[in-house]
């Protein structure tokens, strides 16, 4: 094991509260891709290595100091542990198939992540014909975030096109190096560390008051055995995801911040809070680290005042999120020193997951081979027992957009109307 140690991130931190709790965050983030084509396996595995070695997040292991503190190190390429499982399923048919990668899916995506000794992801290769396969890639959100996960998946396919065609596997602009992971952390501590207990603890704690008042979130409680959530999917494409950037444009809005508001806007209409409490992902890497895979990503709230005019949640998201941001990067203890994880905090019930994939959902590689991105998900992928998530999925083209209930709050008939009220809002413009 490698001597030298690193600091963990501000998202690792916040994932390790529960720790105090006596319980382990496992959960993963799992991509599906349905290869259609002559697969070359060793070509494969060998794209894995590379990406391995290239990628320090997929080499990490946690380990507890003297003190109690939890770092990370960062393992040699030779020792990250990770390896493709093969299998080839025998079934009557593709329905069959099918059915079988969900059940493993669901099967991987509940096992704990023993974070000292086991490898941060998983790939796993289902064979059902010599022209179709499913390759299932499972990580550790302790380690990998969403961001990550996507340049992870566009990395392994470039790697693989470059070895069928015998070349050396492009390396991205200013690509990280081994050590990258290791300077992004350090630098951020260095930076940031001073701010975190005195501007943005400061801020947090403001935010953390207001989260007391009505926000539209049941009164908290401890289900041993949560339910599965309802769950509801759609995709937005072609004509319709042009509206949705047309919308985009004509309110100089980004595309997760028009999501945002069109989910605020919906949950006033599904209650009568006064204000909404949005659980957001916020991203504390700076622009030079854009590329470095790893868990940078931090879950805060977000607060906006009820309004049924589209324009005035939309300027208040715009300013909830800017604040958010220039406030991002907190320690663990400070941020509960500032309030979080009170009885009254307000905050969980309603959360947003962005999972940015930098490939298009269908795409063609070398030798005819045809990838269908995020293919054969678990039957029942989702938790959510404290209250609605939206997992948002942008791909180049498409949008595939998740709505998981708690079934204890929400009915299927009380999870219809919001769903469908919610793509509504998204297709409808602000401005004429």
């Amino acid at each position: 094991m490698p001597t030298r140690t690193y600091p963990l991130s501000f998202g690792q931190e916040k994932r390790l509260l529960p720790l105090g709790r006596g319980r382990l965050p496992h959960a993963a983030l799992q991509a599906w891709a349905r290869i259609s084509g002559p697969l070359d396996i060793r070509a494969l595995a060998r794209s894995l290595q590379e990406m391995t070695e290239r990628h320090a997040a997929l080499r990490v292991r946690l380990v507890e100091t003297p003190t109690g503190t939890v770092r990370q190190v960062i393992l040699p390429p030779g020792q990250a542990g990770i390896t493709l499982s093969k299998k080839l399923i025998r079934c009557t048919g593709e329905d069959q198939f099918a059915d079988y990668a969900g059940r493993l899916g669901s099967a991987l995506i509940g096992q704990p992540w023993d974070w000292s000794t086991q490898a941060p992801a998983q790939f796993h290769l289902l064979r059902y014909a010599p022209d179709f396969h499913v390759l299932l890639a499972q990580f550790a959100d302790l380690a990998i975030d969403g961001r990550s996960r996507g340049v992870l998946l566009r990395d392994l396919w470039a790697s693989y096109r470059s070895t069928r065609a015998g070349a050396a596997p492009d390396a991205p602009a200013d690509g990280p190096a081994e050590t990258d992971l290791g300077d992004a952390l350090n630098r951020q501590q260095l930076r940031f560390s001073r701010r975190s207990g005195t501007a943005n603890r400061a801020y947090w704690t403001r935010r953390f008051a207001a989260l007391a008042s009505d926000t539209g979130s049941p009164a908290r409680d401890e289900r041993e055995s949560p339910r599965a959530a309802t769950v509801h999917e759609t995709r937005i494409a072609a004509a319709e995801l042009a509206a949705v950037l047309r919308n985009c444009q004509q309110e100089s809005a980004s595309l997760f911040q028009w999501h945002v508001m069109c989910f605020a806007l919906t949950i006033f209409q599904a209650t009568a809070a006064e204000r909404v409490a949005l659980t957001i992902p916020m991203d504390t890497r700076e622009s030079q680290d854009l590329d470095v895979t790893g868990m940078f990503t931090i879950a805060l709230p977000i607060v906006i005042p009820r309004s049924q005019d589209p324009a005035t949640v939309l300027r208040s998201v715009k300013n909830e999120l800017t604040q958010a941001m220039l406030h991002r990067h907190i320690h663990a203890h400070d941020l509960v020193e500032a309030g979080y994880g009170s009885p009254s905090d307000g905050s969980g019930y309603f959360k947003v997951r962005y999972l940015e994939h930098l490939a298009a959902p269908g795409a063609t590689l070398a030798d005819g081979l045809h990838l269908a991105q995020d293919s054969y998900p678990p039957p029942t992928p989702y938790q959510a027992a404290e209250g609605v998530d939206l997992i948002i999925g942008a791909f180049p083209g498409a949008l595939d957009l998740t709505l998981a209930f708690a079934p204890e709050d929400w009915d299927r008939t009380r999870s219809t109307v919001f769903a469908e009220a919610f793509r509504a809002r998204l297709l409808t413009a602000i401005t004429p």
